[in-house]
């Protein structure tokens, strides 16, 4: 599709350095517990496009309840209001369920019932209603981004190169920006990498007058850093990469409290407060995006793209999809060359009209591919397009009037669309409509699709919205994967939380009388509580009971992470990090020893070795990783540098 795409639209394809080892399975595994997730996003990024996407459940990404295709003229914000209305009726539809209503006369319904199973209890619809999620497509966003990546991919990967990292690291722009240097979240993170700008100063210089994170060539240094420093405390890169949006700390507290290094059994049971969708599915949403690329390198996603195109018009009103696959394309294909069709059709809530004009392959010549769709007519045509199952209310219209005209009740009116009084019913409000008259079919195929296509028909589907006069501005429309932003200590593993009883550990820099300027409390106290004496030192490990009588956990969390916050963010804005070595232990000593020795804070050297005992004596022959620290220059310093 991706290939097909480039073609259509006159783009060339890029050359890429990558290859099939850019994506080996032993540095990039892909779990077969993924595999419905990578098959989502490689649909995302490899099939559809910004004015489409799919409406799904978002813990089970097998579930899909539909594509939804939008009004490629509308603005961003018809196209919210026609998301937001198909997930509502989704919602109410899976409510309806939940509370034992069936209707076999429903397709809608019916098809719910088929793709949770007709004996799933209540609270399973029920915990489906509060799941509904819709992610828009990619594919001409991750077209654009080749296209800008082109230049810039030798160099980046010069940089991962220097620092052994695998070429494949080169992809995640795509995922954060579309390889867009100017790019800026509403969160604040900025850049081909997206940083942040408590992360990007660690290795960059983000101040008010110079913001390195929008520099290509520095900004990939620092993302390389950081990846490095994320892939030498973690040991796997799929989790190096998670903590790349969700941050060193949350991936460690997964492998905690899961007991798992596997990324699938984190995505499955781990429920940490910051890891939703993003964070779940920010390697999986990687891994297919890096197939992708690959595999537009050296074989051409989907079928072959057709030698040649005719135009010819429908001699019958015909099914979208029955019909891609008549000519070997999948609907998303088939709408990619015929963008001036109505958006229902590809939802396959409407035929396509007899009479149309269709821009189709013609491999064989115009005559052969003219036969191949009336002998397509023959088989799948209709006389007729399929009735609508909605209707707006008006001003003026009373429900036994809506009623009348299309050959119902009222009472049928209310049951279809959960309203308890004809005083619910308000102008603007999509009423739902039974089935109408049917089309009839030309052919046997045809007779035998009209269930499905009913049952299609009458899903919920979005109002067709006209487009706004407002300007159309594609960069805000093309919204990519939802990327969660790195939280401030991103490159800080230590987990600065409270346990569920209550409990911290103890770590670099904090004291007692923190503790109880935190909590509101006095020191005296927390010894009490802890049985220590006015003797007995805190020790970095040592885990500590607190007590929550006058403030919450949560504000005492925030208290100590700001405080952490701020001791970093003094001691970057002199130093910044170029790098890490792995310093091999001559003889036996402590990693404040070694703080000491190479002339860097205890904390640091602590981040980079969070598994490390800090009150144990190291053996000779272990290795600890060192940053490599260097003063930033000042703004004096820095103009007078060649």
């Amino acid at each position: 599709m991706l290939a097909l795409l480039l073609a259509i639209s006159g783009w060339p394809l890029p050359s890429l350095a990558l290859d099939a080892s850019a994506a080996a399975p032993d540095l990039f595994p892909r779990p077969a517990a993924l595999a419905p997730a990578l098959r989502f996003w490689t649909r995302i990024y490899g099939e559809l496009d910004a004015d489409s996407g799919l409406i799904h459940d978002n813990r089970h990404l097998d579930i899909i309840y539909q594509p939804l295709f939008l009004n490629p003229g509308a603005t961003l914000e018809v196209h919210q209001r026609t998301i937001e209305q198909t997930l509502d009726e989704y919602r109410t539809s899976l409510q309806r369920l939940a509370a034992g209503e069936r209707d076999p006369q429903d397709p809608h319904l019916n098809r719910l019932l088929t793709l949770w199973g007709a004996d799933a209890p209540a609270e399973v619809y029920q915990a489906a209603s509060e799941r509904l999620r819709f992610q828009r497509g990619q594919v001409d966003r991750l077209r654009s981004g080749l296209q800008r990546a082109a230049p810039w991919q030798p160099r980046i990967e010069r940089i991962l190169r220097q620092r052994d990292l695998p070429l494949g690291l080169s992809i995640l722009p795509h995922i954060e920006s579309s390889y867009n240097p100017q790019a800026v979240s509403k969160v604040g993170a900025g850049g081909l990498w997206q940083l942040m700008p408590d992360t990007a100063r660690r290795y960059l210089r983000v101040d008010d007058e110079v913001d390195e994170r929008f520099d290509v060539l520095k900004s990939t240094v620092a993302a390389a850093n950081l990846l490095q420093h994320n892939y030498s405390v973690l040991g796997h890169w799929p989790l190096a990469i998670t903590a790349y949006n969700h941050g060193l700390s949350g991936v460690r507290r997964g492998v905690r409290e899961t007991g798992s290094h596997d990324i699938a059994v984190i995505v499955e049971h781990y429920r940490g407060p910051r890891f939703g969708f993003a964070s779940r599915n920010f390697y999986v949403a990687f891994v297919a995006t890096l197939d992708l690329i690959v595999q537009l390198e050296h074989t051409p996603l989907g079928p072959p793209i057709p030698p040649a195109l005719t135009s010819l018009t429908a001699p019958a009103f015909l099914p979208a999809r029955p019909l891609g696959q008549w000519f070997d394309l999948s609907l998303a294909q088939l709408r990619a060359l015929n963008p001036h069709i109505h958006y229902a059709v590809w939802n396959e809530n409407q035929l396509i009209a007899s009479g149309t004009i269709l821009h189709l392959p013609a491999p064989q010549g115009r005559a052969q591919s003219w036969r191949k769709l009336n002998q397509f007519a023959q088989h799948y045509g209709f006389n007729a397009q399929l009735p609508l199952n909605y209707y707006e209310v008006r001003s003026g219209d009373s429900l036994s009037g809506i009623a009348l005209r299309h050959n119902t009740s009222v009472q049928t009116l209310m049951r279809l669309n959960t309203l308890s009084s004809a005083d619910e019913m308000q102008v603007g409000r999509r009423l739902r409509l039974p089935p109408g008259a049917l089309p009839q079919p030309q052919g046997e195929g045809a007779a035998e699709l009209l269930s499905d296509l009913l049952a299609a028909a009458h899903r919920p589907q979005a109002l067709p919205l006209p487009a706004e006069d407002a300007e159309l501005v594609r960069d805000a429309l093309m919204v990519p994967h939802p990327v969660e932003p790195q939280p401030h200590l991103a490159a800080d593993p230590v987990d600065y939380s409270v346990t569920a009883d209550g409990q911290i550990v103890i770590q670099v820099g904090e004291t007692l009388g923190h503790y109880a300027q935190w909590l509101e409390t006095r020191s005296a106290e927390l010894r009490r509580l802890n049985q220590l004496d006015e003797n007995s030192p805190l020790m970095i490990g040592q885990r500590l009971q607190l007590s929550f009588e006058k403030v919450t956990v949560a504000q005492f969390e925030q208290q100590r992470t700001t405080f952490h916050r701020q001791r970093q963010l003094r001691y970057f804005e002199t130093n910044q990090i170029i790098g890490v070595r792995a310093h091999p232990i001559a003889e036996a000593q402590t990693l404040w020893l070694l703080a000491q020795q190479h002339q860097i804070p205890l904390w640091l050297l602590h981040q980079y070795n969070p598994d490390l005992d800090m009150n144990a004596i190291l053996p000779a022959g272990s290795l600890v990783d060192i940053p490599q620290i260097v003063p930033r220059l000042s703004q004096a310093d820095a103009q007078r540098a060649p």
